[in-house]
């Protein structure tokens, strides 16, 4: 498989200097970014054009995700708040108290029902995304939670954590099903995804490689080396053919799902904190310390 970059939009806007996370609306015609300064910006994915600034958390927003409706935004602060978003006039809906600490990860389950969290005390908590009841804290990490992702099927969702583990959670019972150990100790797993099938998972790692696991066995399959810096954010295409990098080494890599090759590397003008598949699977949007980018596969 051939595959290069071409990049078509870099957009730059006054908190684009640190991005720390981005997501795709589902119909593919909006970008989410989360800031350093605190605030989250809506782009238009054609024009690059900012629509919106979203105020009101009080410090770094580590993370952003968007509702399978495509109806509102939910992200996370280290200010200790989950914040709901309207994504049409960008007006704070809801927001979730109830975690004591910092919150550096969220995602939102395939229904849109609920909510999962990941904070520095190294918990888990579900939070009904209509309420913004909190449901169920969810133990076992012995340090922050710094990533999680929620199977297609909503029964069961992966986290990574700075005490070096990624661990496979049961929804039904709340109980870890699987601890996974093959990044290096003393280093973070910085994020993780979940294959369409649920079969495999990916993990990136500051020891500067990402893992491939089996989701039956918990063995670690693959490991894809390259980066020579932090790797600080993974995807997986929605075809599950792909796997893209973001690193502090200033790159952005694509990656062989089977084989583990690395298929094409892109040289960024500063660190890459985050990258995301755009649902079409040709595109994807990788952002850091230069601005926001929406990258080709040409395949």
């Amino acid at each position: 498989m051939d595959i290069f970059f071409t990049l078509l939009i870099k957009w730059q806007g006054e908190s684009t200097d640190a991005v720390n996370a981005c997501a795709v609306s589902p119909s593919g015609d909006s970008i989410v970014s989360a800031s350093m300064d605190g605030t989250l910006k809506l782009w238009d994915m054609q024009t690059g054009e900012e629509r919106m600034t979203l105020r009101g958390h009080t410090r770094v927003v580590c993370e952003c995700a968007v509702s399978p409706s495509g109806d509102w935004i939910v992200s996370a602060s280290m200010d200790g708040t989950l914040r709901i978003w309207d994504m049409q006039t960008g007006e704070e809906r809801m927001m979730l108290l109830g975690d004591e600490h910092e919150v550096f990860s969220c995602a939102v389950n395939p229904s849109g029902d609920w909510i999962v969290s990941g904070s520095t005390d190294g918990t888990l908590k579900l939070w009904d995304a209509h309420t913004g009841r909190k449901l169920r804290t969810l133990r076992g990490h012995t340090g922050w939670v710094t990533g999680c992702a929620i199977a297609p099927s909503g029964r069961s969702l992966v986290s990574a954590s700075i005490d070096a583990t990624l661990r496979i959670w049961d929804l039904q019972t709340g109980e870890a099903r699987m601890t996974l150990r093959g990044h290096e100790q003393k280093h973070w797993v910085n994020a993780c995804a979940i294959s369409p099938l649920e079969d495999w998972i990916v993990s990136a790692s500051s020891d500067m490689t990402l893992k491939v696991w089996d989701t039956r066995t918990g063995k670690d399959q693959l490991t894809l080396r390259g980066h020579t810096g932090d790797v600080r954010k993974c995807a997986i295409s929605p075809q599950g053919d792909c796997i893209v990098s973001a690193s502090a080494d200033k790159t952005v890599k694509v990656w062989d799902t089977r084989t583990g090759a690395c298929l094409t590397t892109l040289v960024m003008e500063g660190a890459m904190n985050v990258c995301a598949f755009c649902p079409d699977g040709e595109h994807i949007i990788a952002g850091g310390a230069s601005g926001i980018y929406r990258l080709r596969l040409v395949r």
